[in-house]
């Protein structure tokens, strides 16, 4: 059986990936980091996870591996 061992870090805003920052500035303006996660599936980046802020509205956002936009919800 694989060893498909997931582990999870704090995700801090100077390690926001550059396309995912391209992302919130386009269609999120305004944006502030508030946190996020790194998940790692078998030592390798699988998703990024972080909460940002607009105005008065939080948004959950999931990007994966490679920063490519997954999902968004309004929370």
């Amino acid at each position: 059986m694989p060893d498909n061992k997931v582990t999870e870090k704090p995700l801090e805003a100077k390690d926001i990936p550059v396309k995912a920052k391209e992302y919130f500035n386009k269609n999120y303006v305004g944006w502030v980091f508030q946190k996020g996660v790194i998940i790692y599936k078998e030592n390798k980046v699988f998703i990024y996870s972080m909460t940002i802020k607009v105005g008065n509205d939080y948004y959950y956002v999931i990007f994966d591996a490679n920063a490519n936009f997954i999902s968004a919800r309004r929370g």
